[in-house]
């Protein structure tokens, strides 16, 4: 049976340990007392950290306002109001940016402390040294690393500043352009309310129509005492008619009468003439026909056009009052000077080291050795037996050769 195919069993595993036990051990110390050196000679790091709470809007936007002054659901319905984008994202954005970097490494003198040549390779360091990330809910965690516990603190206060700072400059010009913004437009608002309070005052003045409902309903509420002159005159020509003639001047007074209800009441159902902008009146028994009431034919489209002219003057007016209101809040948020930023947790001096971890050195250095040790042993093993295999192979053909020669010598020895 061949050795050499059969593969390495645990007993011929341990047997090899067995051999080169000293060997194992010596190793396992070497590699555990060089991996405690390369761990202590390694240089020890600090960790601060801070972390911000989430951003919160203190104002809603000019859009969302003027939708909160809509009837219920319809803000929804257009889709004005919602939220517009992360604000921790930008923060987030800010702190990784150049400006901040290249902040930090001037005022705190980066280049010197991480002995590089150059701001930009201590630009890469910080980068390499900070993180900047958000956790669930929001919340900005800010952590630097250093060699140096006052300086891990120092930076990490640093980066809140700046942000701070770097905040309040954007609000501030954010704010000073909404207030521009707001008073051009309410400026141009003004103008389109007065002329849409115009366009109504005339055709109120056209018409004569103040509440086109309410006169609507005294024209039809006129009609009616018209209809109810007309039958009572009626009856009473035909009661005069049963003892008097048609000639006599009482019926004659009350057919004028009733020709005049008449032409009243037709004024008032078909479609009038119109003369300088005034409806056509007249006087019946002293009591004014019905002067300024619009014609029940005409009403339809003056309704139509009289909500149009009022429905356009009373959303100029509410955009106009939401303006002027905006506009007071802008001046206001544009003079304030408050911080942004709400810490949760300020950076303080760390007292233990974050890195290097060195037991996990230790025991991974130790282990990674040991593992090298018996991977090189198995290997030699394996060479080993490769090794006589193949010279037992060479020496099985020279054998069959010589044990050959030998037969034939015999045979011709016989022979002879």
């Amino acid at each position: 049976m061949n050795r050499s195919t059969d593969p390495i069993n645990v007993v011929a595993l341990i047997r090899l340990l067995r051999r080169h036990m000293l060997l194992f051990i010596a190793t396992g110390v070497l590699a555990g007392a060089s991996s405690v050196g390369f761990s202590l000679w390694l240089p020890v790091y600090f960790k601060a950290k801070t972390i911000i709470f989430p951003p919160e809007s203190k104002q809603r936007d000019l859009a969302t306002r003027l939708v909160g002054q809509l009837p219920s659901g319809l803000g929804t319905f257009i889709g004005v109001g919602q939220s517009q984008g992360n604000q921790g994202e930008v923060w987030k954005g800010i702190l990784k940016s150049r400006t901040v970097q290249d902040r930090l490494i001037k005022d705190h003198g980066l280049v010197a402390h991480y002995k590089v040549d150059d701001e930009v390779l201590a630009r890469r360091k910080l980068d390499n040294l900070s993180t900047v990330d958000i956790e669930d809910g929001g919340f900005l965690r800010i952590e630097v690393e250093d060699t140096d516990r006052e300086m891990t603190r120092t930076l990490a206060v640093a980066y809140v500043s700046a942000l701070e700072d770097l905040n309040k400059r954007q609000n501030s010009t954010a704010a000073k352009r909404g207030r521009v913004f707001i008073e051009n437009r309410l400026e141009k608002m003004q103008k389109e309310l007065f002329e849409a309070e115009d366009r109504l005052r005339v055709f109120m003045e056209t018409h004569g129509a103040f509440d086109i409902r309410d006169q609507a309903q005294a024209a039809l509420q006129g009609m009616g005492v018209l209809r109810g002159h007309l039958v009572a005159a009626e009856v009473e020509r035909e009661s005069l008619l049963a003892f008097t003639t048609p000639a006599s001047s009482q019926v004659q007074q009350l057919n004028s009468k009733i020709e005049a209800l008449k032409k009243k009441i037709a004024s008032i159902t078909r479609p009038a003439m119109v003369s300088e902008g005034k409806q056509s009146s007249g006087t019946i028994n002293g009591q004014d026909a019905l002067l300024a009431l619009p014609n029940l034919s005409q009403i339809p489209k003056l309704s139509l056009e009289y909500a149009r002219l009022r429905r356009e003057a009373e959303v100029k007016q509410t955009v106009y009052g939401v303006l002027v209101k905006e506009l007071e809040m802008a001046k206001i948020t544009e003079a304030q000077d408050t911080s942004t930023l709400r810490v949760l947790d300020e950076a303080v001096v760390p007292r233990y080291k974050s890195w290097p971890k060195r037991d996990i050195i230790v025991i991974a250095m130790t282990l990674a050795a040991l593992f090298l040790c018996v991977s090189l042993l198995l290997a030699r093993e394996a060479w080993k037996m490769s090794a006589q295999n193949g010279a037992t192979t060479d020496d099985e053909p020279e054998g069959s050769k010589m044990s050959l020669q030998a037969g034939n010598a015999h045979q011709i020895d016989g022979s002879g």
